[in-house]
């Protein structure tokens, strides 16, 4: 378990310089939220944070066009035994804990 841990954090980080790198998104910001590989290292789910909001289609489209870029060269940066699928998801968290805020602060 540590060492899936330590496995999709040294993978985040690889995956998020890669997307600075490559990923041309000049009218908005994306963010590597988490990166969970599969316990077999066949698939990694990519969670993104976009902003503004209203660009998170765009910003998939350009990531899904380097994925293939993306899992091979942070695979071997990361000596992964083989080269994950990439699923990339939009990661709302901070979404969610705002709305919920102002939730809990309508009720006082």
């Amino acid at each position: 378990m540590e060492s899936n841990k330590r496995a999709n954090e040294l993978m985040r980080e690889k995956v998020a310089f890669l997307v600075n790198k490559l990923v041309e998104f000049p009218n908005g910001l994306i963010t590597i939220a988490y990166v969970d590989l599969s316990s077999e290292g066949q698939n990694a789910e990519i969670g993104v944070s976009v902003l503004p909001t209203n660009l998170r289609g765009t910003a998939l489209r350009q990531l899904r066009k380097f994925s293939s870029t993306i899992a091979r060269t942070s695979s071997k940066q990361c000596r992964l035994s083989r080269v994950p699928r990439i699923v990339w998801q939009i990661d709302d968290t901070e979404e969610r804990a705002a709305h919920l805020d102002r939730l809990i602060q309508g009720l006082n």
